[in-house]
């Protein structure tokens, strides 16, 4: 049984072939990790008109992990993961019926919108009926849950905010306020300096540390709660802004596998399960924050056309 999606659905395909995985036993894919440290994923699809006999017609492999597969019509839509060799990249191979060959570096599509950790994500589409293959390779962070509708594949994968990036706010709304005049001026000064972040860190934490230390009795105690109070309220609205959830918008059509868009949205996804395309809207519900602190929260957002 290979799932199918029609209207939106997930539902039992009805063709006459099928992917089939070792064993006999019927499977979207087969998945065979290589003990040197690659894994592969394999594609067969048999022909089981006369049920009695059925014949192996096609048999595929792609470079990386399975990630997802849907049926649409006569297509498969096979999505494959794997990490990116940072110092010898090389594009993932294909191998059809025996015949292997490495996808094109003009298959392959990036974006201005820079990830940590980038993956191969590979989408084949695969025709039951000839056993035509063609396959898109998008350079993106590490996909976790994936939704397929009857026209786009919605890549989903979590990034999570460097608290660096949000030195400057810590600095500019938590600690400038309660300082005298002239600790102002110091943190400033090293604040826009070009040093790096750890020494802008460690010198301001001192002026800080030092003005608290200057001070006596109820000045410093009141000081050292306003301090305390910015700092925990910062970092709770920051665990909340710090874990995103970053959406691909890929189109099929038959073998045609087209880049739409890229959005992002605050929070983590569960599954699948947790998102949902309606009348060109994507729907997607997501968790943020910390329960042991109180600040988790559930979202729903409802992303246009262009993921905005």
């Amino acid at each position: 049984n290979v799932e199918k999606v029609e209207s939106g659905e997930r539902q039992v395909a009805e063709s006459s072939k099928v992917a089939v995985g070792s064993g006999g036993i019927a499977a979207d894919v087969a998945i065979y990790p290589y003990y040197g440290g690659e894994s592969r994923l394999y594609v067969y699809i048999y022909d089981i008109l006369d049920r009695e006999d059925p014949q192996l017609e096609d048999e595929m492999s792609i470079d990386g992990n399975y990630a997802n597969s849907r049926m649409i019509g006569d297509y498969i839509y096979i999505i494959s993961s794997n990490y990116v060799n940072n110092e010898q990249p090389i594009m993932p191979m294909l191998k059809v019926n025996g015949v292997e060959e490495r996808i094109a570096i003009d298959n392959l599509y990036y974006f201005d919108y820079y990830d940590y950790n980038y993956v191969f994500n590979t989408i084949s589409a695969i025709n039951v009926d000839n056993g035509d293959i063609n396959s898109k390779v998008y350079l993106t962070g590490s996909t976790n849950s994936i939704y397929v509708s009857s026209d786009n594949i919605y890549l989903t994968y979590t990034k999570i905010l460097d608290q660096r990036d949000y030195f400057d706010d810590i600095v500019r709304e938590v600690m400038i306020p309660i300082l005298s005049d002239s600790e102002k001026e110091k943190v400033l000064e090293v604040l826009n300096s070009g040093k790096e972040y750890f020494e802008k860190s460690n010198e301001i934490n001192k002026i800080v540390t030092d003005y608290s230390n200057s001070l006596k009795g109820e000045e410093k105690a009141e000081f050292d709660q306003k301090l305390y109070d910015g700092l925990d309220k910062f970092q709770r609205e920051f665990r909340k802004e710090s874990t995103k959830t970053v959406v691909h918008k890929i189109n099929i059509d038959g073998a045609d596998i087209g880049y739409n868009g890229v959005g992002e949205v605050k929070g983590t996804v569960l599954n699948q399960f947790s998102m949902d395309e309606y009348d060109g809207k994507f729907r997607i519900a997501t968790t943020s924050g910390e329960i042991w602190d109180g600040s988790s929260e559930n979202n729903l957002y409802v992303l246009d056309e262009d993921l905005d």
